[in-house]
C-alpha cells in the first residue's frame, strides 16, 4: 500500500511505501521512523486501522484513526495517518502552523480595527468640546494628532485583515469584520476631514 512519508527534519515529502522509502530521508539522511515509544503497562490503544497485526501508537489528529509506528507520520509536529497528509497535500491546505498563525492574525486585526474607533472617540470629544466653546491650543492640537493617529490602527488592521481574507481561512468572517469597521473608521475620518476644509 502506497503512502506518504514526511522527513520531520528537512520536511522532504516520499510517496510509497516504507519499505521502499527506506529507514533514512535521501535528502538529508536522518531517520524517517521514529523509536516506537515506551508504553506505560496495561496502556493498550488496539490496533492500527491500517495494519491491524500492529499495535497503534497514537491517534491521527486530522480523523482521529489509529495509526501504528510504521504508518504514522508527523506533519508539523502533529500526528496524522499517510490518507490524511495525501488528503492535505492534494487539497493545498494550510498547515498548522498557517493556521495559527491565520488565527492571531484576524484576532489582532480586530483588536487593532476595536482599538482604531477607541482612538477616533478620544479625539473626537474635545474636539466637540473645543467648537462648544473658546478653543484652547495645547488640547487643539493633542485633539487633532490623536485624530489622525487613529488613521495608524485602521491601516495596521486592514492589511492583517485583507491577509486572512485572501488566504481563505477558517477566521475569514472574523477578518471581514474588522475590515468593515476599519474601512469605515477610515471613510469616516476623510468625510470629517472633507467637510472641515470645506466649511472652513
Amino acid at each position: 500500500m502506497n503512502s506518504v512519508i514526511e522527513c520531520r527534519f528537512c520536511r522532504e515529502v516520499f510517496h510509497g511505501t516504507p519499505e521502499e522509502a527506506g529507514a533514512r530521508c535521501q535528502n538529508c539522511r536522518m531517520p524517517l521512523f521514529e523509536k516506537a515509544p515506551r508504553r506505560r503497562p496495561g496502556y493498550d490503544l488496539g490496533p492500527c486501522a491500517t495494519h491491524p497485526e500492529s499495535e497503534a501508537y497514537g491517534k491521527c489528529r486530522r480523523c482521529g484513526k489509529l495509526v501504528c509506528n510504521v504508518c504514522r507520520t508527523r506533519w508539523y509536529d502533529q500526528v496524522v495517518c499517510p490518507p490524511c497528509l495525501t488528503q492535505m497535500l492534494e487539497g493545498e491546505e494550510p498547515n498548522p502552523r498557517d493556521q495559527g498563525m491565520q488565527r492571531r492574525l484576524a484576532a489582532w486585526s480586530m483588536v487593532l480595527a476595536l482599538l482604531g474607533w477607541l482612538t477616533l472617540i478620544c479625539a473626537v470629544i474635545p474636539l466637540r468640546v473645543m467648537y462648544s466653546s473658546a478653543p484652547g491650543g495645547g488640547l487643539r492640537t493633542f485633539a487633532i494628532l490623536l485624530f489622525l493617529g487613529s488613521l495608524i490602527p485602521a491601516v495596521f488592521a486592514i492589511g492583517q485583515a485583507m491577509s486572512v481574507v485572501r488566504l481563505r481561512s477558517e477566521r475569514r468572517q472574523l477578518a471581514v469584520g474588522s475590515l468593515a469597521l476599519a474601512s469605515l473608521q477610515i471613510g469616516l475620518i476623510v468625510g470629517m476631514a472633507v467637510l472641515n476644509l470645506w466649511y472652513n
